[in-house]
């Protein structure tokens, strides 16, 4: 589709409409550019994991792949291409809005508020009692795997056990830890 004549476009005409090319060849490549429509879509969900984007993406590649049909060599693989483009724009649409943030509407309040900073010294206070109050080797077991972040396999290598007995200490512990955390303190009620 490569022209050596200029491209002319009239401002009466529609956009993007260049009329140096054969009516022929503007409407093939039409033709093969709706063919790669349903393709494009999937590629463009799969890439963005949202409809109403990946909808506005295809059409910003089909605009795109319109703008630069006369770069396209007529015979080559037109979906590479055309999946090359919308990569592209989908690379770049991430990139300028990378900094951008969305907020939905009733959130603004709670962003706005601060935490109280001691209610985290406090319930950390009372995992540590809560921790104590484990029998010592699912304490252990507890903490090498949620604390240390040791693999059950490295766990059990270090309280020389099976990784069988490491898993059900651990999650024996975890099912203590919360029954205990979500128990009402004693003396009330």
């Amino acid at each position: 589709m490569k022209t050596a004549e200029p491209q002319v476009l009239y401002a009466s005409s529609p956009p993007f409409v260049r009329y140096d090319l054969p009516r022929s060849e503007r409407e093939s490549f039409a033709k093969a550019l709706e063919a790669m429509m349903p393709g494009l879509r999937g590629f463009a969900r799969k890439l963005c994991r949202d409809a109403d984007f990946a909808e506005d993406l295809v059409q910003d590649t089909v605009l795109r792949a319109w703008r630069a049909r006369d770069s396209y060599v007529d015979g080559t693989n037109i979906r590479a291409w055309t999946f090359t483009i919308l990569r592209n724009a989908f690379l770049s649409e991430v990139r300028r809005n990378r900094l951008r943030t969305t907020v939905p509407l009733g959130e603004e309040a709670a962003m706005s508020a601060i935490p109280p900073a001691q209610e985290g010294a406090i319930h950390l206070d009372d995992l540590a009692k809560t921790l104590d109050r484990l029998p010592p080797e699912r304490r252990r077991a507890v903490m090498l795997v949620a604390v240390d972040g040791l693999s059950y396999e490295e766990a059990a290598i270090r309280c020389d056990c099976p990784v069988g007995t490491i898993k059900s200490r651990v999650a024996r512990a975890r099912t203590t830890i919360a029954e205990l955390l979500t128990a009402e303190p004693q003396g009330q009620a």
